[in-house]
């Protein structure tokens, strides 16, 4: 996905641009799909997905929170 790449390529170099790719992913992509994204290997990735489901207050959430980077978890 491109939001995913994005998200990816900017870490946390951008945080507007970052904004911008999670209000979309949250607005875009399902809770489900988000889920999937705990096997993405980069941890930006991760956070956006992180906080992607936290807008959506999705119950998705929960399979992050035993990620292996501690800052997706706090996410």
């Amino acid at each position: 996905d491109g939001l995913l790449q994005l998200l990816s390529d900017v870490g946390e170099t951008d945080p507007t641009l970052r904004h911008a790719a999670v209000v979309s992913l949250a607005g875009c992509v399902t809770s489900a799909e988000l889920a999937t994204w705990s096997r993405h290997p980069d941890s930006s990735a991760r956070r956006g997905a992180v906080v992607a489901l936290r807008r959506q207050r999705a119950r998705e959430l929960t399979t992050y929170l035993e990620d292996a980077d501690p800052q997706v978890q706090l996410e």
